[in-house]
């Protein structure tokens, strides 16, 4: 999957990240490890 230039990502992670542990803890550090991942690949372009 590393050949694509774009990923679409669903709403739900996003609002994981901003509510974070208010209704779904479970998700938070899960999804917030995904952005923190998506962010430091992009920074090395």
């Amino acid at each position: 999957m590393t050949d694509f230039g774009k990923v679409f990502v669903d709403t739900a992670p996003f609002i994981y990240f901003i509510e974070k542990d208010i209704n779904n803890p479970q998700y938070h550090e899960k999804v917030k490890g995904f952005f923190k991942y998506v962010y430091d690949k992009n920074e090395t372009r």
